[in-house]
């Protein structure tokens, strides 16, 4: 039986999947937003369900992008990609930041520390921000992911459903 960890990111990847089909068809947006309810009561393949990783050793992947305060994405070598949620929104934190990762060890690990910094300018950079669990997706998944974000922007129950599905409940 998965863990409700595991389910609660499993009911994530079923929004953003879900979520990545907006747009496609010129149907009413509201129509072809996903209930909650639907979601859960048709689950993922148990391949859907993968544990989350702790650490990545920096060759693993080759840039990092940010997609919003608060989610990294680790794009990989060959066609691997990690979604990484920040525990908190790292404030003023925008995507054409560099990033300066502040690795306690050899490899880049959850609740390592980060600062973004403008790549020009004299704008001050970001404090101090954590990283979280590194979600490995597939790269096809990307672009759902993203489109996601930019409707969680644009619609407040999105952002809350997401966040309450990352929440563990133990």
């Amino acid at each position: 039986m998965a863990s409700v960890r595991t389910v609660a990111n499993g009911v994530v990847a079923g929004i953003v999947l879900a979520a990545g089909g907006l747009g496609a068809a010129e149907e009413d947006a509201e129509s072809t937003t996903p209930k909650v309810e639907d979601i859960l009561a048709n689950p993922l393949e148990d391949a859907a369900y993968v544990q989350d990783v702790r650490c990545l050793s920096p060759g693993r992947y080759r840039h990092i992008e940010i997609a919003s305060d608060q989610v990294l994405i680790f794009h990989g070598r060959r066609d691997e990609a990690w979604v990484n949620i920040l525990p908190r929104r790292c404030i003023g934190l925008r995507p054409d930041m560099v990033l300066v990762l502040d690795r306690r060890g050899l490899r880049t690990c959850r609740r390592d520390y980060f600062r973004a910094m403008p790549r020009m300018g004299s704008d001050f950079g970001t404090s101090l921000c954590a990283l979280g669990y590194f979600k490995p997706v597939a790269r096809s998944n990307l672009e759902g992911i993203l489109e996601a974000l930019a409707a969680s922007r644009d619609s407040a129950s999105i952002s809350n459903t997401v966040r309450d599905a990352e929440t563990p409940r133990e």
